[in-house]
């Protein structure tokens, strides 16, 4: 991490990203994982040295360091259901605007990177709508094109036999 002190609300989120990373229940979990005791946990959480340990451990262990200190996904270790639009439960929409509000009005470097996301998101969000749409055109333009080619076929056949029977009515 850098060298500038971390506030305690800064480690509790490096904590709570790092029981997600670990995939753990609790902060005893972690203190398991960082071999070490759960009071030695508490007194290195409360000075902020419990970081080194969390990153030196997700180092060793494989884990996404960049999502663990900075919120920030690097590699896709990403649960596969988080993915699955199936399995997307509705979301929090409320308390994602109030934590969006507070890293858009931050002036952190995460503040510029997710109004980039947010745009490529709307973006891409837009784009999904006008292929569906265009999608929706297509099929219709397609059946409009079937219909006109059984028409035709129907003409050609009115034509083929009134050039048989010599235009007479049979």
């Amino acid at each position: 991490m850098s060298s500038k002190k971390l506030t305690k609300g800064q480690v509790q989120e490096i904590v709570d990203r790092a029981l997600i990373e670990f995939d753990l229940k609790n902060e005893r979990g972690l203190a398991d994982i960082l071999e070490i005791s759960e009071q030695n946990k508490t007194k290195r959480k409360n000075s902020g040295s419990i970081v080194g340990l969390i990153e030196r451990q997700a180092y060793r262990k494989g884990k996404d360091v960049s999502f663990i200190l900075h919120g920030i996904r690097q590699s896709p270790s990403a649960p596969q259901n988080d993915l699955d639009p199936d399995q997307h439960t509705s979301p929090d929409v409320p308390k994602l605007l109030a934590q969006t509000t507070k890293v858009l009005l931050s002036k952190s470097e995460f503040s510029k990177a997710l109004e980039t996301n947010i745009v490529a998101f709307a973006h891409a969000i837009d784009a999904i709508e006008d292929l569906e749409k265009t999608k929706t055109d297509v099929r219709n333009l397609t059946l409009r094109v079937s219909q006109v080619e059984k028409l035709l076929l129907e003409r050609q056949e009115d034509c083929e036999e009134n050039e048989t029977t010599g235009g007479q009515p049979q």
